[in-house]
């Protein structure tokens, strides 16, 4: 739900955007079609991002150490 509405919010602007540009035909598509794509991926990333249980957060990347950030600190009381 949280990548539809995100991508629902970013079509909308961007379709706003293409009208107010008054583009030829191709250019409008082409123009189209790249804001679908963006659209559907800004969604992906900040629903993931929103939803994801832990933040990661790299020490010391030549030794491969990594600090998980739990969003929820009962989970690690609970399933630990």
């Amino acid at each position: 739900m949280i990548s539809l509405g995100v991508a629902s919010a970013s079509l909308l602007a961007g379709s706003a955007i293409v009208w107010f540009l008054r583009l030829q035909d191709e250019e409008f598509w082409i123009f189209f079609v790249v804001i679908v794509f963006v659209a559907v991926g800004l969604g992906q990333y900040v629903a993931s991002s929103m939803t994801a249980p832990v933040k990661v957060r790299i020490s010391d990347a030549s030794r491969g150490i990594v600090q998980l950030r739990f969003k929820n600190a009962s989970y690690m009381a609970r399933n630990l």
